[in-house]
């Protein structure tokens, strides 16, 4: 059994259709739909019903209030709104984008007839635009959704709000309704503005729950053993160890607010070589990174002042260990490495865009509050740790 949409000249209409556990389409006429959400969100009625229309049994709200199936759906599953006209709809990859698909059909796996209702168990939900076909299946969502409740704390804030809210609206047990359609916008809105501190790619729209999930992978799949498990003269093997932290370091909700904290730190420029490059209107993503100096977890990593803003570039030649940062008591200065002048001895150019950077950093680079100037102590435990020659 499913619920499809047909396709007329105007807006379409949804309709029941086929056979589930010995009901066919008649035996549910004028039963009120109840959602069956699995055990951690209950039973949720629709206000709609199946009634005899044209001779055709269609899916119609019990009262002229609330809004119809397909969005109720979407405002379960935190799916952006749809829409209904097929005239209106482009195609490609991703499908579901706000107002740039149409939910199509929706599988009924079963239904339990209870009095005046008719409670369902629903599987795949096909969503479609003008040339692809994405399949969301209704368990795994709610899967999904249920681990975002349960991880609220470690995403952004506002983020986290929009969840609770959302969440506290779909446990009341009453019918899904244009507010809690709203609250899948302040969701939306909330990934989306997330999303420009996290580097992410986003397309302004889409469905929000993949993104979200992907913030909260911050573990890689490799274990990372600490570095004073590695044997002091195991060099190579340290500063491998030493990337995987930095890697890890990198991705989770922490890494957002760091990120962010140290742009801001220092305006969105990059301490080596002085070019600011935050983003704008026009540039989505900015061209300076936070750094880590120390990423190993015997530190606390995540404040600005175990944080550099470097330019893509500087991040890479820091992380490398090929320009190191270095404190003389008063100010800082830039350094090139014994190991770049050997990875690089025969590559003149790429020694002369470090030999450009090299020497005193203007303090003007540096942040304005002098608590937040890179900690001297970590900058001498990172060089010590993987044996760092000047």
């Amino acid at each position: 059994m499913k619920i499809h949409k047909r396709s007329s000249n105007g807006r379409g209409e949804y309709e029941l259709a086929g056979a589930v556990d010995g009901y066919t389409t008649t035996m549910l006429l004028e039963k009120q739909l109840v959602i069956d959400a699995g055990p951690e969100l209950g039973k949720i009625p629709t206000n709609i019903a199946l009634k005899k229309q044209g001779g055709k049994p269609r899916l119609r709200r019990l009262s002229n209030t609330g809004i119809h199936i397909q969005r109720q759906l979407e405002a379960l599953l935190l799916m952006p709104k749809s829409i209904r006209e097929e005239s209106l709809l482009l195609g490609g990859q991703p499908v579901i984008i706000a107002e740039r698909y149409i939910l199509s059909s929706v599988e009924i796996k079963s239904v339990l007839v209870l009095d005046d209702q008719a409670v369902i168990k629903l599987g795949g939900i096909d969503c479609v635009n003008d040339s692809v076909t994405q399949e969301i299946d209704f368990s795994k969502r709610i899967s999904q959704l249920m681990h975002l409740y349960q991880k609220v704390e470690s995403l952004p804030p506002r983020v986290a709000q929009a969840l609770r809210a959302h969440l506290a609206n779909i446990q009341t047990g009453s019918v899904i309704s244009s507010v809690t359609e709203r609250l899948v916008l302040d969701v939306i809105r909330a990934t989306e503005e997330a999303a420009k501190d996290s580097d992410a790619v986003l397309i302004p729209g889409e469905d929000p729950v993949p993104l979200l999930l992907d913030m909260l992978r911050s573990q890689p799949m490799i274990e990372t053993p600490p570095l004073d498990e590695i044997d002091p003269a195991d060099i190579e093997i340290r500063r491998r160890v030493a990337d995987r932290w930095r890697l890890q370091k990198d991705r989770g909700p922490a890494s957002t607010q760091f990120r962010r904290d140290v742009r801001r730190a220092y305006d969105s420029g990059c301490l080596f070589c002085g070019l600011k490059l935050p983003t704008s209107e026009g540039v989505r993503i900015a061209g300076v990174d936070a750094a880590h100096i120390i990423p190993w977890s015997q530190y606390e990593a995540d404040v600005v002042v175990n944080g550099l803003c470097l330019c893509k570039l500087h991040h890479w030649a820091f992380d490398q260990y090929l320009l190191a940062l270095r404190f003389d008591g008063i100010g800082y200065e830039v350094v090139i490495t014994e190991l770049a002048k050997t990875a690089f001895a025969n590559s003149p150019v790429v020694m002369q865009s470090f030999e450009a950077v090299a020497g005193p950093i203007p303090l003007t680079r540096l942040p304005a509050n002098k608590l937040e100037w890179p900690s001297p102590k970590l900058l001498g435990q990172l060089y010590e740790d993987v044996r760092v020659d000047f």
